[in-house]
């Protein structure tokens, strides 16, 4: 069990001995030793003792901190190691427009090729011709990335990208879940909450993978330093979206995983999911990142969770000169 979900309200995390345990009022919901969790995430409505943060703190467990629609709302992380003559060499390759550009146009093309491949696998009798006129469009928005002058013009090409992909992966839904677009803060239906879900796992995996790689999470080079996020972690995860997250949501959905009336709708007009569903999305997005998954140029298989950090360690080298460009994930 790498992370240990939290989710029932009125729960709350605490820590006996060595042992982390979930109780809500005197029943014990589940013991876990703490040597065997390597992240902890916190919905709304669950809470945490003191002796088990500094518990977290001690070991190296992340906590993460989340809405019931699955929106970030904050973490806890042990110091991270101070690489000091990295992380500013980092700040200054991000201040350097064309070594940025550089390496966002990369990011971005991994992010279209794996849309495209995922295109192509849903329409696997490659039938489908509004599948084929995707993929075609696809490839043809991957090419321009190279052509793309400043970083407002290269995501123009992945805010169209996105527009072609969502519209492809709504026509792979079935009944009775629909959707039309990508939404949020706060998501209108469940589709667009079980995908602000799995992000958000994403992005704290994404995070622990940058951090472990020695590298500040918070500055980015596709996106930009912005208060209370971690930029570099939104850049590593964006050629992770449709082959980790998006695959998640597609599965619980389509096998019937989860029904209709474990969402809710909030004042807001936006839209949370049940805790007895966070325990079936949690669950098979840990198998999605435990799947092993053959990248383009490699002859092996990897898993999804080596591959965030195979990832970050490409990054690293291309901060540091060791390796000419960065060369993204494209699932083969």
């Amino acid at each position: 069990m790498p992370t240990l979900y939290v989710t029932e309200p009125g729960a709350r995390l605490e820590r006996e001995a060595n042992q982390l345990v979930v109780v809500k009022g005197m029943e014990v919901l589940i013991r876990v030793p703490g040597n065997r969790v390597d992240g902890v995430v916190l919905t709304a409505g669950a809470g945490v003792t003191t002796p088990a943060l500094h518990f977290l703190l001690e070991h190296g467990i992340d906590l993460l901190l989340t809405t019931g629609a699955g929106e970030y709302r904050g973490r806890l992380a042990p110091a991270p190691a101070r690489n000091v003559e990295l992380r500013h060499t980092q700040h200054l390759r991000a201040d350097d427009a064309s070594f940025r550009l550089a390496v966002a146009q990369t990011i971005v093309a991994g992010k279209i090729r794996n849309c495209r491949t995922m295109i192509m696998r849903w329409d696997d009798t490659n039938a489908d011709p509004d599948a084929n006129r995707r993929a075609a469009k696809l490839a043809l928005l991957e090419a321009r990335t190279k052509e793309a002058r400043d970083l407002k013009a290269l995501m123009g090409l992945e805010g169209a990208a996105a527009a072609h992909y969502f519209a492809e992966f709504g026509k792979r839904l079935r009944e009775p879940w629909l959707f039309t677009r990508r939404l949020r803060r706060p998501p209108p239906d469940p589709v667009n909450c079980l995908l602000s879900i799995a992000y958000t796992l994403l992005y704290q995996n994404c995070v622990t993978a940058a951090e472990a790689a020695g590298l500040d999470s918070g500055v980015g080079f596709l996106h930009g330093i912005h208060h209370g996020r971690a930029s570099l972690a939104v850049d590593l995860m964006e050629e992770f979206r449709p082959v980790i997250a998006d695959s998640v949501v597609l599965t619980v959905l389509n096998k019937r995983m989860l029904r209709p009336e474990q969402f809710q709708s909030t004042a807001t007009g936006g839209v949370t999911l049940a805790p007895d569903g966070w325990s079936v999305v949690a669950t098979q997005y840990q198998k999605r990142l435990n799947t092993a998954v053959r990248a383009l140029g490699r002859s092996t298989r990897t898993t999804c969770r080596k591959l965030l950090e195979v990832q970050a360690r490409k990054l690293r080298a291309t901060i540091e000169g060791a390796a000419p460009a960065y060369e993204p994930f494209r699932i083969k």
